[in-house]
């Protein structure tokens, strides 16, 4: 695997997390959670 290959791979990682923490987060916020 190449050095970019590998940034790309972090990159949709981090990305993907973000996505989750701010779905979990924004339903905390409505009261659902």
């Amino acid at each position: 695997m190449s050095r970019k290959d590998l940034a790309n791979a972090i990159r949709a990682l981090s990305m993907d997390a973000v996505q989750k923490s701010q779905f979990w987060s924004s339903r905390r916020a409505d009261g659902h959670g």
